[in-house]
């Protein structure tokens, strides 16, 4: 027989084999701690960016496994001065361990506030891990811009750093809800205001709340916790645009009615009758409305509803594939878009505003908004008036 702990047959001893076990249990259970422990101190510091999380995961990796390392090391020291540890021995090592965790801790908490510095300030190329400004292609679009215009992209929530937007709105406040799939979502906190099972066509502020219509038909509003239905429109795929003072609302039919039967634009005041704007059988492609009359496209046609059933044709672009997909419209100024160009219209003269950017229109206050259709990201263009300054 060999004493305990020599080699027999070339096979490891088994007090080396125990403390090997020992070492990858402890390695594996204090990743999962420090994971865990330090995901909460990072989020709770503030910092969610994706470096600092790499850096984390990378700390808690390294830091795991020197203390497993430490362990086994120890281990068979012990083992092989002492056969029998004394409780007093462990208990000492589980000390340690538990302030090498919570120095670890501190580590990641010194990390997190010293990213969020830099991050704020823009050093080392960061950006605060709070928001988003998208993927790097979509932050700096080629454009080539009139005298007086400038043009910068809304930052999201870090959470929606890699989504990409269709529909958008702003409130009176200033509050920008996307559309990303099937949610609807408040652009700058991240948070959902509706998603599961309901899919809307079209939502719009209006008044005091938000408009939404499916694709069903059914129009409502959002109440703060979900879809309120409020009545069944004539036509489906409806989509919706708020007044520039969200005084009025306009529900406009997206697909042809060949029979004439149904209106196409639909305009609804708060505490009057609905109207028909349009009996139209084509499909209107986009609709806004400056408080007075209402603007809308077909095709490359661009049109203005002075009076219900009058539309007036303002202009057609030139070519093929020029699509209006824009259009927004306050205090005598029009602005309308295709998916390439935002363009000014004044006096019947027609001016390219940015070229390279187009989308969704929409104004707030001095500046337009547009929802850039290739990168689905949301821009601000701010602008002096074409002619102001001239």
């Amino acid at each position: 027989m060999q004493p305990p702990g020599e080699r027999a047959g070339g096979t490891m001893p088994a007090t080396t084999m125990q403390a090997v076990g020992r070492g990858f249990g402890l390695f594996g259970g204090l990743f999962v701690l420090l994971l865990i422990a330090g995901s909460l101190t990072l989020r709770n510091a503030g910092a969610d960016g994706s470096g600092i999380r790499a850096g984390g995961l990378v700390l808690a990796l390294f830091v795991a496994a020197v203390l497993a390392v430490v362990e086994t090391v120890g281990y068979l020291r012990r083992v092989r001065q002492q056969p029998a540890p004394q409780a007093g021995v462990e208990q000492s090592a589980l000390m340690t361990y538990a302030a090498a965790v919570i120095l670890s801790l501190l580590a990641l908490n010194l990390l997190a506030i010293g990213y969020n510095f830099a991050s704020e300030r823009g050093w080392f190329g960061l950006e605060s891990g709070r928001y988003s400004y998208g993927p790097a292609h979509a932050r700096e679009p080629a454009l080539i811009l009139a005298p007086g215009v400038s043009v910068e992209i809304l930052p999201s929530a870090a959470s929606l750093g890699n989504a990409s937007f269709d529909r958008f709105d702003i409130s009176k406040e200033g509050v920008v809800v996307v559309r990303e799939g099937a949610r609807l979502v408040d652009m700058a906190s991240g948070e959902a205001l509706i998603e599961g099972r309901d899919h809307f066509s079209g939502f719009a502020f209006a008044g005091d709340g938000l408009a939404l219509v499916n694709y069903d038909g059914d129009l409502g509003y959002y109440d703060g916790a979900g879809f309120r239905y409020v009545g069944r429109l004539p036509f489906v795929d409806a989509d919706l645009a708020g007044s520039n003072d969200r005084s009025r609302l306009l529900i406009h039919r997206l697909v042809a009615d060949p029979s004439g039967r149904t209106p196409a634009i639909i305009a609804v005041r708060e505490g009057r009758a609905a109207r028909a704007l349009s009996g139209s059988r084509d499909p209107i492609d986009i609709v806004a409305d400056d408080g007075s009359q209402a603007y809308y496209a077909v095709g490359s046609a661009l049109y203005r509803l002075a009076r219900p059933g009058r539309p007036e044709l303002l202009l057609t672009l030139p070519g093929e594939g020029q699509h209006i997909v824009g259009i927004a419209a306050a205090d005598g100024a029009l602005y309308f878009s295709t998916t390439r160009t935002v363009y000014f219209l004044a006096d019947g003269l027609v001016l390219p505003l940015a070229i390279g950017i187009g989308g969704r229109l929409r104004l707030h206050g001095p500046d337009l908004y547009v929802l850039h259709s290739t990168s689905g990201r949301v821009f601000r263009i701010a602008l002096d008036r074409p002619g102001e300054n001239s």
